[in-house]
């Protein structure tokens, strides 16, 4: 009987230990679980790529809640941007852009198409037309783009006997299917049409500018080098058009252009390094300012402090700053 006793009571001191067990393993914290949370978090809060795909509203509003936790939660850990840098990020947004129409050009008259669409339908038209300006040479009696299956035929042996990517020979023939029956008018207006919407504002058609050649100046028998020179300068111009609207990769064009084109220019390609670096810290480009202003004379690097800072001040009074 006393076996059984004692053998009763203890079951029962284990019984009271498991309970005892099982209340500490839900009511104390888990160590592991709040660590794997912190970690995820941090690990989001530190990819910029999760942040940038975000749209702008939810961008600020995603900032917003995550500076109030760090905040709360690692106080000594937290970055605090500068004003400017903060101004700069919450001003940049991402420009809508027009796409090339996929639709058959060929049967859109230019002129009645123009005064029905709006301005972003426009330039997708005329995006479209740009892929036929490569063929401009081969218009039949007619005044319209014709590239013959022959012609096309042959085109395609010779691609595959120079090793030339499938895909390249297949954007060759999606090309020619858009463009066969074209006006060639069309095509030649090209600079023209581009040109009436930049101004109406477009930053899209401004940069598009900065590089489409116009029709009018591609036969060199006809064209000094003064027009060509003339014409540089005008493309840009419309850079900086759309540098004064916020376009970022304007801005980097003009350095570029500014520090490597037809008429080099270190006081300003400087200029435009250090505005851009500016908005965007992520890119570095302090070597090449230093490459840029090591030979200048004092003066010289006086005037590259000095467009600087007016540059900074005049893109600082715009309402947005935009990636395209």
């Amino acid at each position: 009987m006393r076996h059984w006793l004692l053998l009763f009571q203890i079951c029962l001191f284990s019984s009271g230990l498991a309970l005892v067990a099982g209340l500490f393993y839900f009511l104390w914290p888990n160590e592991q679980i709040n660590q794997q949370s912190n970690l995820n978090i941090s690990a989001f809060d530190n990819n910029p790529e999760k942040i940038t795909t975000l749209p702008a509203k939810l961008v600020n509003e995603q900032t917003n809640t995550e500076s109030a936790t760090d905040s709360a939660e690692h106080p000594i850990q937290q970055n605090t941007p500068s004003p400017s840098e903060s101004s700069a990020q919450n001003k940049l947004a991402h420009y809508p852009h027009a796409m090339p129409l996929e639709a058959d050009i060929a049967n859109i008259d230019l002129d009645a198409f123009k005064q029905q669409a709006t301005v972003e339908q426009y330039l997708s038209y005329l995006l479209a037309l740009e892929k036929c300006m490569p063929f401009h040479r081969y218009a039949d009696q007619t005044g319209k783009i014709n590239i013959s299956p022959q012609r096309l035929e042959v085109t395609l042996n010779q691609h595959a006997s120079q090793g030339v990517p499938e895909h390249i020979s297949q954007s060759l023939i999606n090309k020619i299917n858009l463009c066969n029956g074209v006006k060639l008018d069309y095509v030649k207006r090209l600079y023209q049409e581009v040109t009436y919407v930049a101004n109406q504002g477009n930053i899209q058609a401004m940069m598009i500018l900065s590089h489409l050649p116009d029709m009018t100046l591609t036969d060199p028998n006809q064209v000094d080098e003064t027009k060509r020179k003339d014409f540089y300068h005008k493309q840009m111009m419309w850079l900086e058009q759309a540098r004064q609207q916020g376009s970022l990769n304007a801005l980097f064009n003009l350095a570029v252009r500014h520090h490597h084109g037809v008429s080099p220019d270190p006081v300003s390609a400087a200029s435009y390094y250090q505005v851009l670096q500016h908005f965007l810290p992520e890119y570095q480009y302090e070597s090449t300012v230093a490459n840029l202003t090591d030979s200048m004379k004092t003066w010289q690097k006086a005037e590259v402090e000095q467009m600087t800072k007016l540059l900074i001040e005049e893109m600082d009074t715009l309402p947005h700053l935009y990636d395209w």
